[in-house]
């Protein structure tokens, strides 16, 4: 997590929530407040995720202090002393160095389970996995896939594919 890409999803936020109001011909914030964009679609809202907006502003926590509640909306832009922060996907996102040592870490569990396993004779299950099923790089599920043999033959396949331009003199169109 880096301060230039938080910058920049804050920008791309903006960006898109501004690309929406000149759609409907106003700009007016009274008109926009965050509740529209953020709200759930089966709320009538947008569903945007937030990226940008994190502090909670004090002109806001005032109410939250009248109310069993607490807070449920907010104003973008306004500065606060007590740092409550409103949750948004930012958090939730794991740096890579995280993933990276989680990952070790649970390919490492998968390889002491398996010699489990194979010591007594049986086979891996769901249950065995079950809290490292959707972790890992590559994902320890990718095992256990239909096309798990074609997954073993093809590690480094973005690697090869950089250093490809390299040795093929035309124009790959699938280079993103």
């Amino acid at each position: 997590h880096t301060d230039a890409l938080l910058d920049l999803l804050v920008k791309c936020e903006n960006k898109v929530q501004t690309r929406i109001k000149i759609g409907l011909n106003s700009k007016m914030p009274s008109r926009f407040p965050p509740v529209v964009f953020y709200t759930p679609k089966e709320l009538g809202g947008l569903g945007m995720l937030s990226m940008g907006h994190i502090l909670i502003p004090q002109s806001d926590l005032r109410y939250s202090k009248q109310t069993e509640t607490g807070i449920t909306h907010y104003r973008s832009g306004l500065s606060h002393e007590e740092d409550q922060l409103i949750p948004n996907l930012y958090r939730y996102i794991q740096t890579w160095e995280a993933e990276f040592v989680d990952s070790q870490r649970v390919w490492a569990e998968y390889a002491l389970k398996r010699q489990e396993a194979n010591a007594q004779n049986r086979r891996l299950t769901l249950e065995d996995l079950e809290d490292a099923w959707d972790r890992g790089i590559p994902r320890i599920n990718t095992l256990f896939q239909k096309d798990r043999h074609t997954l073993a033959f093809d590690k480094g396949w973005r690697v090869r594919q950089d250093f490809k331009q390299y040795n093929i003199m035309r124009q790959n169109p699938f280079w993103w």
